[in-house]
């Protein structure tokens, strides 16, 4: 299929449609929502299975990270903030993963 499996994917495609001219950063009322859509389901996901975990600290700096996300874009309008806290978010993101990794035993 012809959809994209990453975020990074999703930007090679973004950047391949901006060469062909169509810029997906043109129609801003449907990207502002879908960020902030990604940033609640990439908040709820990671603290869902942190307090599974009982841990309590990667969704603290994942929602420190969503906070920089969205009032970077959204209200300072500042892109350092914002990519600050996107690294914020991915590196809760990590840890999160490879703390559930971890807890759960190896199959064989």
């Amino acid at each position: 299929m012809l959809l994209p499996k990453c975020a990074l994917c999703a930007a090679a495609y973004g950047s391949a449609l901006g060469a062909l001219g169509l810029s997906p950063a043109v129609h801003t009322r449907v990207i502002e929502p879908l960020l902030a859509i990604a940033v609640a389901a990439s908040l709820v996901m990671v603290s869902v299975l942190a307090v599974r975990r009982r841990d309590f600290v990667t969704p603290i700096v994942s929602a420190a990270g969503a906070v920089l996300v969205l009032a970077g874009r959204f209200s300072l309008e500042r892109p350092l903030v914002t990519a600050l806290g996107a690294a914020l978010m991915v590196g809760a993101a990590l840890a999160n993963a490879a703390l559930c990794r971890k807890a759960t035993p190896a199959r064989r």
